[in-house]
């Protein structure tokens, strides 16, 4: 009896197939193309490469070609983040905006914010130095420390510059 319930469940399945469509068919429809992303990102969960305790470590130095400028250092970095369902897509704005949007007349890309971005456990410590390489003296200026859940909602539009 099972087999016979489940023969006829995918029947209406099979009655349907697929026609390629031509230009002049595709011309009737209309529509907008979009992308969802969902995503995990972990940065150093075993540690970093060197001594495999301490995570990564981004220096920026100030672009000078004399290095006793300073740099900028992002030490310890590890942690992951997940969200799911951040959408891409475009836009049209020809009105609102208080009246701007009939004169801008263009479009722009809209990035949808996930509803949750979960954090666990990620961390990374901000420091100054004289130089990049690991056994250059530095300041600690700040750690930063996160786990938890950020809700977020709205759309973030993005404008283009310069002409069309």
């Amino acid at each position: 009896m099972k087999k016979t319930i489940i023969a006829l469940t995918f029947l209406p399945l099979t009655a349907f197939s697929l026609e390629p469509l031509n230009d002049s068919s595709m011309s009737d429809f209309t529509g907008q193309a979009g992308i969802s992303i969902s995503a995990e990102v972990t940065i150093n969960e075993n540690g970093g490469p060197l001594d495999g305790t301490k995570g990564g470590r981004i220096a920026v130095s100030s672009g000078s070609t004399d290095s006793s400028n300073g740099w900028l250092i992002y030490d310890d970095v590890k942690g992951s983040l997940s969200y799911e369902n951040m959408t891409i897509k475009t836009r049209e704005i020809n009105s609102g905006f208080n009246g701007d949007g009939a004169q801008f007349d263009r479009d722009v890309l809209e990035i949808g914010l996930p509803d949750t971005v979960k954090y666990e456990d990620v961390s990374y410590t901000i420091a100054t130095s004289a130089g990049a390489g690991i056994g250059s003296a530095q300041t600690e200026l700040m750690t930063f420390t996160m786990s938890g859940e950020v809700e977020m909602t709205g759309n973030m539009l993005l404008f283009p510059h310069g002409s069309q």
